[in-house]
């Protein structure tokens, strides 16, 4: 019980993250459904959902091209201090 609340913990943020993406697409594919109500029909439906998933996808990657070289240059820099460190540290014994 205890590593199925350990990994439940570990996977919290990716669950909150894949159902805030999900309820995003479903509610940007809602206006396009309920614009037609005279034919509903999968077409009109399965279009919505297509339009609805490719606006997502690019805006997430929009935001990744954002956040990726900030990230980068931070993961950079920790890890170039780290291994500062831990030069200075042998040379120093």
């Amino acid at each position: 019980m205890r590593k199925i609340k350990c990994f439940l913990g570990n996977m919290k943020k990716k669950i909150v993250v894949g159902a805030t993406v999900a309820a995003v697409t479903v509610m940007s594919a809602m206006p396009v459904m309920a614009s037609d109500t005279s034919s509903v029909d999968s077409s009109v439906i399965t279009t919505a959902l297509e339009t609805g998933l490719n606006d997502t996808a690019n805006d997430v990657l929009g935001y990744i091209a954002i956040a990726l070289p900030v990230g980068l240059l931070v993961f950079g820099a920790i890890f170039g201090i780290k291994k500062a460190k831990a030069f200075f540290s042998t040379v120093a014994k």
